[in-house]
């Protein structure tokens, strides 16, 4: 068949353009390998992971070439003839009137050439089975057109003699689903300056029809009649769809993502009965949720943990102030404590409880890493009372060696007591002393001896009756003003004793003489 052959040169042209195809060859590779197979009952498709394996293991991209038709067709003999390969050699051909090929099948010796870029490409060549055979579902054959029509680069539809409308019907199938995986969401043509990019790659499709046209109407004629809107004043909606032909263009896959895009395609054409691009797109739709899904969590945990981090700073900042301020006021009132004439270890944990019991007011402006002022203030605390207990110890050794020192001087010039002069000189002696000529581990100030008399000062100080802060020495100078004066208050006291004592003892004698007039 001349025409045939002319066909056949014009779609080698095609495929392989000016440039010379450098055929990759591989061990074991030189042959058909199934990718995907009918099931028992020929209704839904199979995959198969050796076709699959070969495929994933291509590298670079590639631009799959698919030949579908009717079956008996020559689809196998044309694959065969495009490859140069020969029949017995090549995709299977059989002489019957059943069908040869079964599922999709795909030579494993990729054809490596130069794009118009100068960038290698490797094309495949894929076989399926051909439409309308015995022995199966018109819906097995949608599935093979679909898969094939997602797949492909370039689409071959072989027909053997004049295009029918069931082919047109088909035509219009590969029509929504290319609009439906390539249009641009916002509703514009493909191809438009707004038109994002898409992850798959829509295909041409090419008409291969084995006819002579030698006679008749010439190949652009017949074509453009069969393409031509059938007039439709009805308005019939079988009509109005066949008249919707569209093509749209878009890019490539390497290997392991084509194979990747069989399994996706073979799995949603599955899960549907009857397999529309609707069904596809809405399965694929599902996964583009899934992914854009991870994504928005990724970007928000990301967003959500720089304004935590942001937020986190400035809730520091302002604790730190507020802590600050409340330290340095603790710090303060700890200070002035310590500084009192007569110090006391209760009022100083006191004050240290008052400063726990009125935090300063803080800011509720950030709620992340609340601030803790508890811990600033038991720093300070910590501080603090360790700087009080040393000097509280050295002042309380120093008055209790003023006091002797004071006994001295009181039972020696002014009450005269002997044993009272010795017990002071005893406790000056041992207050000057011992401290000095301590040995041991622990300290003078951890004996129990002391802890005693630091438990006495300690009740005579925060007794709750007197505050010996402010009422101390008034009363110690009333005692040293009454011990100087009592040469001179002492006898005019007891003259004043003996005669009230004499009025009692006349009162009470007069009280008795009247009670035994009575009797």
């Amino acid at each position: 068949m001349p025409s045939l052959r002319a066909w056949l040169c014009l779609l080698a042209l095609i495929l392989h353009a000016s440039l010379p195809v450098v055929v990759v060859a591989e061990q074991g590779r030189n042959k058909p390998f199934a990718v995907v197979r009918p099931v028992a009952d020929h209704s839904k498709l199979e995959l198969d992971e050796t076709g699959l394996a070969v495929l994933e293991g291509i590298q670079g991209p590639v631009s799959p070439v698919v030949v579908i038709g009717p079956y008996r067709s020559g689809k196998s003999f044309l694959l065969n003839q495009l490859m140069g390969v020969p029949c017995d050699q090549g995709f299977g051909v059989g002489h019957s009137r059943h069908t040869q090929t079964k599922g999709v099948w795909m030579w494993g010796e990729p054809a490596e050439r130069l794009d118009a870029k100068g960038d290698p490409v490797q094309l495949l060549f894929f076989d399926t089975e051909g439409f309308e055979s015995t022995g199966k579902a018109d819906v097995y054959d949608d599935r093979i057109f679909a898969l094939s029509t997602v797949i492909s680069a370039v689409l071959v539809y072989n027909l053997p003699e004049a295009i029918r409308e069931s082919d047109l019907e088909r035509l219009s199938f590969a029509v929504e689903l290319a609009k439906a995986f390539y249009a641009d969401p916002a509703g514009r043509e493909p191809g438009g300056l707004a038109s994002p990019p898409t992850a798959l790659e829509p295909g041409a499709m090419l008409w291969l029809i084995q006819r002579d046209f030698l006679q008749g109407d010439s190949l652009e004629e017949t074509l453009a009649a069969a393409l031509a809107p059938v007039p439709n004043p009805a308005r019939d909606p079988g009509l109005t769809q066949l008249n919707r032909i569209r093509l749209v263009r878009g890019r490539a896959l390497d290997g392991a993502a084509l194979a990747r895009l069989i399994r996706d395609v073979v799995a949603a054409l599955n899960s549907r009965e009857i397999p529309t691009a609707g069904s596809l797109v809405e399965y694929f739709n599902r996964e583009l949720v899934q992914a854009c899904k991870g994504l928005f969590v990724d970007s928000l945990a990301r967003e959500l943990d720089r304004e935590a981090g942001a937020r986190g700073d400035a809730n520091e900042a302002a604790s730190a102030r507020a802590c600050d301020a409340a330290e340095e006021a603790c710090e303060d009132a700890l200070e002035a404590e310590a500084r009192q004439r007569l110090p006391a270890a209760r009022r100083f944990r006191r004050r240290h409880e008052e400063c726990l019991a009125s935090p300063p007011s803080l800011s509720t402006k950030y709620k992340a890493n609340p601030p803790l002022p508890t811990e600033r203030l038991a720093k300070a605390w910590e501080r603090e009372h360790t700087r009080f207990l040393a000097d509280y110890n050295a002042r309380l050794l120093n008055g209790l060696t003023l006091c002797s020192i004071a006994g001295i001087l009181l039972f020696r010039f002014v009450v005269r007591v002997q044993l009272g002069e010795s017990v002071a000189w005893g406790a000056f002696v041992f207050f000057q002393v011992y401290p000095r000529s301590f040995l041991g581990d622990a300290s003078m100030y951890d004996q129990a001896w002391w802890q005693g008399l630091v438990s006495g000062w300690e009740a005579v100080a925060s007794n709750p009756f007197l505050d010996l802060e402010r009422g101390g020495l008034p009363l110690l100078g009333g005692a040293v003003l009454l011990l100087a004066t009592r040469r001179w208050w002492k006898p005019r006291a007891m003259l004043a004793l003996r005669r009230w004592r004499r009025r009692r003892r006349g009162q009470a004698a007069k009280e008795s003489a009247e009670r035994d007039l009575n009797v």
